[in-house]
């Protein structure tokens, strides 16, 4: 048979060849670009979704016990994901190199919501949450030892800025109040500190699982932290779940309900983000939690709107303000 020339397959054929034997499972996901802006929208609209979780687990906190409640915002969550997962019909087999982050990611992720709902128990709401938002200032020097983030001096100093700010709105004992409100465990500080170095290598892991769909990262997350708060509850509580006795308060129930479901979009809306976006500028936006929550308080609970507080939601809002336009401009 006579030599012919070989014609190439054409590019479109050849470049599906090749995804067909880089790509073997939905749970990864294919590089694309996305807008410039999808990142720091998507950790926006997560701050503003979790403020009414926050706000949920408030409310609860006066019936059922911290790990309980963790255990109800995580299972809840944890429903619709397996629902969404079942719609796509998604492959949540996690390929081996990314076990071990996914791993941290949900080790860190429950021992955070413990450490912190713990030191909000010893201490003050306020003391805790400026001890835990001091984690963005951490987020950016995590993610250029481990990430290799430039820091551009400006995010800095907007994050730091944005730290001042929640001091303002949230008024920490130490600072505005008396003596008498500092907390009264002496180890309850340091779980403060403890919570928000676990939140910035939270971040950082997400951002390592930037290949791996954010609904598959969810799940585990959920699953882990749902099924560690449960196992506490029984072995160390007595097995009793408040929220499913017969007398169980009806606005408890809904609460918890709203919680989770809200806390569930807002998870995936926060994995997305990191896993896109820079964690250092990132992190930052997250501040914006504080000034939905002063907000829902004035709304919701009409507590008293102080100059303080609204000094310190300007200035989150200002230093957000910046970050967007310059990330806009292809600067951040």
């Amino acid at each position: 048979m006579p030599l012919g020339h070989h014609t190439p397959p054409p590019p479109a054929r050849k470049h599906a060849e090749h995804m067909t034997l880089l790509v073997s499972s939905d749970a990864v996901v294919a590089p694309t670009r996305n807008h410039r802006m999808l990142g720091l929208s998507m950790v926006a609209l997560a701050s503003f979704l979790i403020s009414i979780m926050s706000a949920c687990i408030k409310f609860e906190g006066s019936s059922l016990s911290s790990m309980e409640t963790v255990f109800w915002r995580c299972a809840i969550s944890y429903v619709y994901v397996v629902m969404l997962a079942l719609y796509w019909r998604m492959d949540l087999v996690v390929p081996r190199e990314f076990h071990w982050d996914l791993t941290w990611r949900c080790i860190y992720g429950f021992v955070t919501c413990a450490t912190l709902f713990w030191t909000i128990k010893e201490m003050t709401l306020a003391d805790a949450h400026v001890l835990a938002f001091t984690s963005p200032v951490l987020t950016f020097f995590l993610g250029a030892w481990l990430l290799g983030e430039a820091i551009a001096s400006v995010d800095l100093g907007c994050a730091v800025v944005s730290l001042v700010g929640v001091v303002c709105v949230c008024q920490p004992a130490f600072l505005f109040g008396s003596a008498a409100q500092a907390a009264t465990n002496p180890y309850a500080p340091w779980g403060g500190i403890m919570s928000a170095v676990l939140i910035a290598l939270t971040y950082v892991h997400l951002h390592k699982l930037a290949a791996l769909h954010y609904v598959v990262v969810t799940h585990y997350f959920l699953l882990t932290s749902a099924a560690a708060a449960g196992l506490w509850v029984i072995v160390m509580e007595g097995g009793e779940f408040h929220l499913l006795r017969p007398d169980a308060n009806p606005a408890v129930v809904w609460a918890a309900f709203v919680g989770g479901t809200v806390g569930f979009v807002g998870q995936l809306c926060l994995t997305k983000g990191f896993q896109i976006e820079k964690i250092g500028i990132s992190s930052v936006i997250r501040y914006l939690d504080v000034v939905f929550a002063f907000l829902w308080d004035a709304v919701w609970l009409h507590e008293p709107i102080h100059g303080w507080s609204v000094v310190g939601a300007a200035l989150i809002i200002a230093c957000a303000a910046v970050i967007f336009l310059r990330k806009s401009r292809g600067q951040a």
